[in-house]
């Protein structure tokens, strides 16, 4: 979740020490960093959702509206010093706007599937916009998304991923993987679903809270470090911190090299990792 990492204006004093390049060994400010990289943020969003940037063709691409929500979360933080860019603003109401009946999002440019991951991420940003706020109409939007995500959860505690609108079905891939497939990226819709109990008192998001951690716990999978991040997040904010800490120890840690790279994917004995060519490039 963004504000685990959000630092203050205060930290933003500390500095860091370049690693390579011509200014190595010198010392630049956490500050002047963040700060770029938040102005990336705001860039990102055009037509009110964030975009994807190909740094080859250097133009954006696809909208990604899973990720404007973490954006709404990252950027709620800063209302209380008055300071969220009028664009964040701007995409949350484009999030209330594009938001099925059903309280589902769809992603990318198919919009007859709406994908269960990506409508609870927007739902977090929209409860957090509501928290800095205190406006209804951010928790209402919130809600119907919590609805849907609720409606898309099995016994098990799992999720079918996908609600396809001209099925009029839940979806799932047999063979799919990660947002498509019964996957325990899911574990991390957890953060919402307590946000949106302690707002609102309902039940029902506390219990579909509980049966995901049961399911989090049994399916996480760490073959992937990004989906495997995503389980161990709403673990994390369910309180489950033993459990992740002695994943981070077992299974993540023995990826890092010493160097500082972190093997993206492990299976059995191979690593996935980038090779260093003699100019100082990384490639796969």
């Amino acid at each position: 979740m963004f504000n685990i990492f959000r630092q203050t204006r205060e930290d933003r004093r500390d500095c860091l020490i370049v690693q390579r390049g011509p200014m190595k060994g010198e010392c630049i400010s956490k500050g002047e960093s963040l700060e770029a990289a938040e102005r990336f943020l705001e860039k990102c969003i055009i037509g009110g959702l964030a975009h994807s940037f190909d740094v080859d063709s250097g133009q954006w691409v696809k909208a990604y509206p899973e990720v404007t929500g973490y954006l709404l979360s990252y950027f709620a933080q800063d209302f209380a010093e008055g300071n969220v860019p009028k664009v964040i603003v701007s995409a949350a109401n484009k999030l209330v706007r594009i938001q099925h009946r059903n309280g589902g999002f769809a992603s990318f440019s198919d919009k007859n599937r709406l994908f269960t991951f990506d409508t609870a991420q927007i739902m977090h940003g929209l409860a957090s916009f509501h928290v800095a706020t205190k406006e209804n109409r951010w928790l209402e939007a919130a809600i119907r998304a919590a609805n849907f995500v609720c409606d898309m959860q099995l016994p098990d505690g799992s999720f079918f991923p996908i609600y396809d609108l001209d099925r009029d079905a839940a979806y799932v891939e047999p063979r799919g993987q990660w947002g498509i497939s019964f996957s325990p990226i899911q574990t991390k819709n957890i953060e919402g679903l307590i946000l949106l109990h302690q707002l609102t008192g309902k039940h029902r998001y506390a219990k579909a809270s509980d049966c995901l951690i049961t399911f989090g716990q049994k399916a996480c999978n760490l073959s992937y470090t990004h989906p495997g991040a995503y389980c161990l997040e709403g673990l994390w904010a369910a309180g489950k911190t033993d459990f992740v800490q002695d994943v981070l120890k077992n299974k993540i840690l023995p990826r890092l090299h010493s160097n500082g790279f972190f093997a993206i994917r492990c299976k059995s004995s191979l690593c996935i990792c980038f090779r260093q060519r003699s100019n100082g490039d990384s490639f796969l």
